[in-house]
């Protein structure tokens, strides 16, 4: 959502309006980065080794292929818009299809799993931490 609107802010000029989009876009990318650490954390502990050095290195590299990915746009001339409004697509699709991918707690009791998979159920499939409007600002 965020990002959607400093595209629209930027193609309109709009200064105040991506100010408004870059906050809504980090507060996003803050509750993810939450998220992906709690979800790091939980692997460890199953694994029984340590992960987050690579799990901080895979979302470092994502980082500089992403700003690679702006700058080859800005040099082809890509149309503010059209590359936020792209890179918008793909992240919902991201996320899409990643939100089937977290696996259950193993250290959860029987009777508080059961609960969390009846909840989830009820919604179709889909885990407490995509309900609502979590992954929405991302």
């Amino acid at each position: 959502m965020g990002i959607v609107i400093v595209g629209a802010g930027a193609t309109m000029t709009a200064s105040a309006l991506v100010v408004i989009g870059l906050v809504i876009f980090g507060l996003g990318k803050g509750m993810c980065d939450v998220a992906m650490n709690v979800e790091g954390a939980a692997n460890e502990r199953a694994l029984g080794r340590t992960l987050m050095p690579l799990f901080h290195a895979s979302f470092s590299m994502g980082t500089i292929v992403g700003a690679g990915i702006g700058a080859a746009a800005e040099r082809l001339g890509v149309p503010i818009a059209v590359h936020l409004a792209v890179i918008g697509a793909l992240m919902i699709v991201a996320v899409l299809l990643s939100v089937r991918l977290p696996q259950p707690d193993p250290f959860a009791t029987a009777e508080h799993s059961h609960a969390d998979q009846s909840a989830q159920a009820s919604r179709g499939g889909v885990p407490d931490w995509v309900s609502g409007g979590t992954v929405a600002p991302c």
